[in-house]
């Protein structure tokens, strides 16, 4: 736009005039005050000036946002007034070389500022704040986050609020160093907790992971740590292999001992779920989630989402294992919580009764998932392959053929394992199957 668009306007400030403020009129606009309505002509603002050879202008605004009606009923304009306070400020700018020379600048260092601020407030963040708006996060969608599966929320929700808000809950987020995550794990670990250890630091780094994407915090200060050396378990109740008796089956004075005791206590919710992990090698907390709508005829059916590896479990109900599941129902959890129906029994509750409450049965120390290791360790000395013992324990197989070519179920091989299995703990037990005891669901 050429200057010959603009007017002049004569202005002073602190007694001395001041010459680069022009207008233009764009059109007129209505004015309101109350039953007041009054036309006013409508001008653009400008102003420009020179510094140190350098040219500078500005559009600083129109007359309808610099005015009011006064007392009197008429418009009163400090339009002027202002353009001359922003034109001195800036032409002071310009000289000293700080600060913004025009409006456009003056916004954009607002916005600049406005978002800074909102960063900031941001990562002021307590931990305990940050664990609350993780967690609530990751039950949605979780960019950084590996599974969204209710078992890994609630295990990370576990490790976060039994050690980590306790010790760093009320600090800033943005605050927290290395030193503090391993001072933290440092004390799991003088408990002769490894494996907690090692969990709450997974944990913590993907807690801070997911800061960071958020903007919250400015790094991950679990970074570069590593985790302790786990040593894994090898609990089997079952007899080892001897060289000089090879040939000769094992007695397995354990299982059997153990099953004499959990049939004994067979109606407890706790007994039944232990026999079944031993009859299906599935795992402790799979069986507390048993529903009667997963349960066809023979099969139970637990979908890829609900196992800890992401593969769907089909496990054939033996007659030994339907005697287990009575009283026979329609719809719910097989195990329901006794105070509250809709909710499944406690995986938790299964090791407190073992070790508690029994003794451990009078055995060695263990554990319910030892009873899938044992489960294994049976079918692998009846001679079945890993395939069959993968696929009846949804273990993932990684496989190219497996996975991406072979779409079989192997029905017929998994009843044959389960069947076997059973042959094999009742021949051990020194019991026999009733057929007669046996009920079709569906």
């Amino acid at each position: 736009m050429g200057s010959t668009d603009l007017k002049s306007v004569a202005a002073i400030y602190n007694g001395r005039k001041i010459t680069g403020i022009y207008r233009r009129q764009t059109g007129t606009f209505e004015a309101q005050k109350g039953v007041i309505k009054i036309l006013v002509p409508e001008y653009e603002y400008w102003f420009d000036f020179t510094v140190a050879g350098k040219r500078y202008r500005s559009i600083f605004g129109k007359e309808s946002n610099y005015g009011r009606i006064g007392a009197t009923g008429k418009w009163e304009s400090y339009a002027i007034e202002s353009a001359v306070d922003a034109l001195v400020k800036f032409k002071n700018n310009a000289k000293n070389g700080t600060g913004p020379t025009s409006i456009k600048e003056e916004r954009a260092l607002a916005r600049q500022t406005e978002e800074e601020r909102r960063r900031q407030e941001r990562r002021e963040k307590t931990v305990s704040d940050l664990i609350d708006l993780f967690l609530a996060d990751i039950s949605v969608v979780a960019p950084n986050i590996k599974t969204t599966k209710p078992r890994t929320i609630k295990e990370y929700k576990l490790n976060l609020v039994r050690d980590v808000i306790p010790a760093i809950g009320t600090r800033k987020a943005k605050t927290i160093e290395r030193e503090d995550i391993a001072e933290i794990i440092s004390k799991i670990v003088k408990r002769g907790k490894i494996v907690q250890a090692n969990r709450t630091l997974a944990s913590c780094s993907r807690l801070f992971n997911w800061a960071l994407s958020k903007g919250m915090v400015l790094y991950n200060p679990c970074s570069m740590m590593r985790k302790y050396e786990e040593k894994p378990r090898e609990r089997v109740l079952t007899e080892q292999e001897k060289k000089e008796a090879s040939g000769q089956k094992a007695s397995h004075d354990e299982i059997k001992s153990l099953w004499a005791q959990l049939t004994a206590h067979q109606e407890q919710t706790e007994a039944k779920i232990l026999l079944l992990c031993l009859l299906t090698g599935a795992r402790p907390g799979e069986v507390c989630n048993m529903r009667w709508q997963d349960i066809d005829d023979r099969w139970w059916t637990v979908d890829e989402a609900e196992t800890k590896t992401g593969v769907k479990l089909d496990c054939y109900l033996t007659p030994t294992a339907f005697t287990i599941l009575k009283p026979i129902r329609e719809q719910g959890f097989v195990f329901p919580l006794p105070s509250d129906p809709d909710k499944a029994f406690p995986e938790h509750r299964l090791s407190k009764y073992v070790k508690r409450q029994h003794k451990y049965f009078g055995l060695d120390p263990w554990q319910p998932r030892d009873l899938r290791r044992t489960f294994t360790t049976l079918a692998k000395g009846l001679g079945y392959v890993d395939q069959i013992v993968n696929k009846a324990q949804a273990r993932k197989d990684n496989s190219v053929i497996r996975v991406h070519y072979d779409k079989r179920r192997y029905y017929e091989e998994l009843r044959q394992l389960f069947e076997t299995l059973e042959q094999e703990i009742l021949r051990i037990t020194g019991k026999q199957v009733d057929t007669s005891k046996v009920i079709h669901l569906r």
